[in-house]
């Protein structure tokens, strides 16, 4: 921090900074609203002895951290760290006769992504919910107490850094699979492969977008704000020796 005691601001979303690196923390970590239900009515919410700016049903009930009855910037915490607290891989190959398979996969562990994407669907007139937002969001019919209501979802008081958006990013790849085949002396040739591969063929993770992997400066790392996955790759080939 080179002697500097105050907070350093990261990436900035909707007009607030999401991330900022602080004594004691990860560089870049994620740092907002600690979410503590969904409001199920109008009563409830006005009957809430914590006052926050907006206060109604279908809305994040967000976490007094001081104790003050009061929801502002003083209760917000850190949330996690873009960098993963374990990374792990493999390459593993195989040979038995004229079979051969090789594998290699990695993985990340305990990373967090703020997902920048779910949080900007208002900013294009003809942006749609995600589908694991319609199939849970919060409805007079069926209160979610995870989930806000499409109206909340749509205010910037819930489209800032929360624990709804900053997500876990924790991710299982498959990296590479090929297996082949060598038929020694047939046709005229000294040799002959038969192989198929594929790149990236699987990957896991739970994360609410299209990838758990995003690039950015150290101090704004971990920012989806819309980025494409990492395409599979299916192959097929022979080569030959003569």
């Amino acid at each position: 921090m080179n002697g500097r005691d105050t907070p350093i601001p990261g990436a900035s979303v909707r007009g607030r900074y999401a991330t900022s690196t602080r004594i004691g923390y990860p560089v870049g970590s994620f740092w907002g609203y600690e979410i503590d239900g969904v409001y199920a009515s109008e009563s409830e919410a006005l009957r809430d002895p914590v006052t926050q700016t907006i206060m109604d049903a279908g809305y994040f009930k967000y976490k007094d951290q001081n104790g003050d009855k009061v929801i502002d910037d003083d209760d917000r915490v850190y949330l996690g760290s873009p960098i993963p607290w374990l990374m792990t891989g493999l390459d593993f190959g195989l040979y038995i006769g004229k079979f051969d398979f090789g594998l290699s996969f990695h993985s990340q562990i305990g990373n967090k992504m703020l997902n920048a994407k779910r949080m900007n669907r208002d900013v294009f007139s003809d942006g749609n919910y995600d589908l694991d937002f319609y199939e849970n969001a919060w409805r007079t019919d069926r209160k979610s107490k995870t989930y806000p209501s499409a109206e909340a979802y749509n205010s910037s008081f819930i489209q800032q850094a929360n624990t709804f958006f900053v997500e876990n990013a924790s991710y299982f790849r498959i990296q590479n699979i090929q297996a082949g085949f060598t038929f020694n002396n047939i046709w005229k040739m000294e040799s002959i492969r038969i192989y198929a591969s594929a790149q990236r063929p699987f990957t896991y993770f739970t994360y609410r977008g299209f990838t758990p992997e995003v690039s950015g400066s150290p101090i704004e790392s971990g920012i989806d704000r819309s980025v494409y996955p990492m395409q599979a790759i299916y192959s097929f080939g022979v080569k030959a020796n003569f």
